[in-house]
């Protein structure tokens, strides 16, 4: 009896707390209180927001971060997290962590008014899975989860740095059947199906037909994170699960699909180092492109069908929804969709609102045609007051800069700079300054891993203007391994993860990757 009655009370406990959740459950706007410093909101956690927000003088600037990931990724080393080599902790940076000055709030922009300088800042609130599941099995039903929280974000000067999503390039069939290599979620995914690919394809009632599928590997596209993970897949296969599924190893095959020339952005040398390193390694490259994708198989232009048990589509990015739909029309876009800035990195007019052509003069002359030069030349370039874009998301005007990790870091740096130097020029009002000549990206050199401890290094000098090679240094081998290991332990942010990489690396080369399922 005494239990039946704690049970009783602890059923309608979980009912008032359900009730009074679902009361709560309206949507709510609020605003961010202001200190009395200069406030500066960065929108994004990647590349170039972190490294802006490390680098802003928190004595100077209030710095309020919004983004939906509370950790900087060290994506370079994402594939290696993705086939066990490195765990994925060990290259991620919590921004909380790092920056504990910093007001960081989880969400996503949903609105920017440039004009009274605000933002709207939505996060969804998050359940109390422990309750539900508790409630479930004691039959009492929940409302539905409460609805987003919305935050109304004043600044004096906001930073655009959120970034890029993958895109498919419209080829039906990628969202819904192939895996990305963006995001920790996605190293994870990835990880789980390898080893769940080989333990049903070790099934015994696993029919011949199925288990090559399951067995067979795809990687489209060719740059340096396709490759790497080709390579590091490969190494995960023949160190690893070679002794663990030896019945299945002959079986595996691992494809790399690329429309042009694998690591198109390399010296020719280098490019020809790779594609001889992976004939040699079983992995083989084909020179295609898909314009399919089905459950279990593909379609490529010239209408061979390939089936796999696990696709990876690491090829092209396209801008993030808050660029590409809800930024109002008084930014100015590229052809590709980017925010166009200037060699400040500010965030130009679009010239519909910054133009008034001639009108007729006085002699009833015609205006200009909007579309000649004359009416081109009426144009000013004006910018967006305290509004800044940096990384994957923008253009600067009048140069090509590769969508990187290299490119995003150093504008963050430069920005971050250039606002300590001079907090008004920061939110628009020191119009009369400026800091020096404007950005200039200098070209450290690219690397990738190519499997079996090596890799190639291309340091040849670029026209940052261009993007072109000039002349240069290039690397390969076990010479290049050592420093693709080295640069990229030196670039990790903090000293933990300086030591949880090594380490990871040394219990990887002693007893090899964790191939757990869980």
């Amino acid at each position: 009896m005494a239990l039946s009655r704690v049970f009783a009370r602890g059923t309608r406990g979980l009912a008032s707390q359900a009730a009074a959740a679902g009361a709560a459950a309206a949507p709510a706007t609020v605003r961010l209180p202001k200190s009395e410093k200069k406030r500066v909101v960065v929108l994004g956690t990647g590349w170039a927001g972190y490294a802006l927000t490390k680098a802003l003088n928190p004595r100077t600037f209030e710095v309020v971060v919004v983004s939906p990931r509370s950790q900087m990724i060290f994506t370079p080393l994402l594939a290696s997290t993705a086939t066990g080599t490195l765990e994925f902790r060990s290259i991620a940076e919590p921004l909380r962590y790092t920056c504990p000055h910093v007001k960081f709030q989880r969400g996503k922009a949903q609105s920017l008014d440039p004009d009274n300088k605000r933002i709207r800042v939505r996060a969804e609130r998050p359940g109390a899975p422990d309750s539900a599941a508790a409630a479930a099995d004691q039959g009492v039903d929940l409302p539905e989860p409460p609805e987003s929280l919305e935050l109304d974000i004043d600044y004096d000067a906001l930073v655009i740095a959120v970034g890029a999503r993958n895109t498919t390039f419209g080829v039906s069939g990628v969202a819904e059947h192939a895996l990305f290599l963006k995001e920790l979620s996605d190293a994870r995914a990835i990880r789980r199906t390898i080893i769940r690919n080989f333990e049903m394809a070790s099934f015994a009632g696993t029919s011949e037909e199925d288990r090559e599928r399951l067995l067979s590997f795809v990687i489209v596209g060719g740059g340096p994170t396709g490759v790497e993970f080709a390579a590091e897949l490969h190494d995960l296969i023949r160190q690893d699960l070679s002794w663990q599924y030896p019945e299945l190893v002959a079986q595996v095959t691992i494809r790399l699909i690329e429309r042009g020339d694998v690591l198109g952005a390399f010296d020719q040398g280098l490019r020809d180092y790779c594609r001889t390193r992976f004939a040699r390694q079983g992995i083989q490259i084909v020179r295609a492109q898909v314009t399919e994708v089905r459950s279990g198989e593909l379609e490529l232009e010239s209408g061979r069908t390939l089936k796999f048990g696990m696709l990876v589509w690491s090829t092209g990015i396209a801008p993030r929804r808050l660029v590409s739909e809800r930024i109002g029309p008084e930014f100015r876009k590229d052809g590709w969709g980017h925010i166009v800035v200037d060699s400040y990195l500010r965030a130009e007019k679009h010239s519909d609102h910054i133009v008034k052509l001639a009108t007729p003069d006085e002699d009833h002359q015609s205006a200009p045609d909007p579309d000649s030069a004359a009416a081109a030349a009426l144009r000013s370039k004006e910018t967006l007051s305290g509004v800044f874009a940096i990384g994957d998301c923008a253009a600067v005007e009048g140069r090509r800069l590769a969508a990187t990790a290299q490119v995003a870091e150093q504008q963050g740096f430069w920005l971050a700079g250039a606002m300590n130097k001079n907090p008004e020029w920061a939110i628009g009002a020191g119009k009369d300054w400026l800091p020096g000549d404007g950005f200039e990206f200098q070209h450290k050199g690219s690397l990738a891993y190519v499997g079996s401890f090596t890799s190639v290094s291309d340091f040849t000098k670029v026209d940052a203007k261009a993007m072109e090679a000039v002349k240069g240094t290039t690397i390969r081998g076990w010479a290049s391994f050592a420093v693709w290991r080295s640069a990229y332990l030196t670039k990790l942010g903090t000293w933990r993860n300086r030591l949880l990489v090594p380490t990871d690396w040394m219990r990887t080369f002693i007893w090899g990757r964790d191939t757990s399922l869980f």
